[in-house]
């Protein structure tokens, strides 16, 4: 791409991104929450929440189980029950009994559950920049480009992917979406390890992108 100009299209190749959905990404954007997900896992019967809870201190502090601190694990159960298991519940990664209070994987999200655990998305961070959906609309558009690309350009694509036409982004808009991609968007996904941002040239290197959004 050898000018400002020229905006590409959205196509199949975008299409391509991420398997895994928004739902999953949100479900593994906390630490806790993805604890508790490697957790249950790896497990093969449902456990109560305080179960659950004591494990998931276990790891968070390197102790053993019937080591845990008390009121640690109980602030744990109050962040599950209160936090944690509603989200999860609610993007259909766990099944929760609240009658008994015992949590297991559900069934229907094994799969995906696993392909995450054992992905480079298992870092909270990647999956907090990616269950965003302007932001993985940017690694979408990244695609497009084979060569160094700038935020006013990038911010054109963008906006052609959200609404699936590049000839409904105004100037106005397009300007709109180059801030956002420069004061927010662009820093946390390289925080996240996901590309390399040059914030004086503003410009973004598509073969910096990480593997897992890669070609």
């Amino acid at each position: 791409m050898s000018s400002d100009v020229h905006v590409p299209r959205p196509s199949d190749r975008s299409t391509r991104l991420l398997e895994s959905s928004p739902d999953a990404l949100e479900a593994f954007a906390h630490p806790r929450r993805s604890t508790a997900l490697s957790v249950l896992r790896e497990r093969e019967r449902p456990l109560s929440v305080s179960e659950l809870a004591t494990e998931i201190v276990a790891r968070e502090t390197a102790v053993r189980p019937p080591s845990v601190d008390e009121r640690e694990r109980t602030a744990v159960c109050v962040s599950l029950h209160h936090a944690h298991l509603p989200k999860l519940a609610d993007c259909g990664a766990v099944e929760w009994d609240r009658a008994s209070r015992d949590v297991s994987i559900a069934d229907d999200a094994r799969r995906w559950v696993a392909s995450v655990l054992e992905s480079e998305l298992a870092d909270p961070a990647c999956c907090q920049a990616l269950a965003n959906p302007r932001r993985r609309s940017v690694l979408a558009a990244l695609l497009e480009f084979d060569e160094p690309v700038s935020t006013t350009v990038l911010a054109g694509a963008v906006g052609a992917h959200e609404r699936d036409d590049a000839g409904a982004v105004t100037p106005a808009a397009r300007e709109r979406i180059a801030v956002s991609l420069h004061h927010a968007d662009l820093p946390l996904l390289e925080t996240a390890g996901l590309l390399e941002y040059d914030h004086e040239a503003k410009r973004v290197d598509p073969s910096t992108m990480a593997s897992v959004v890669s070609r």
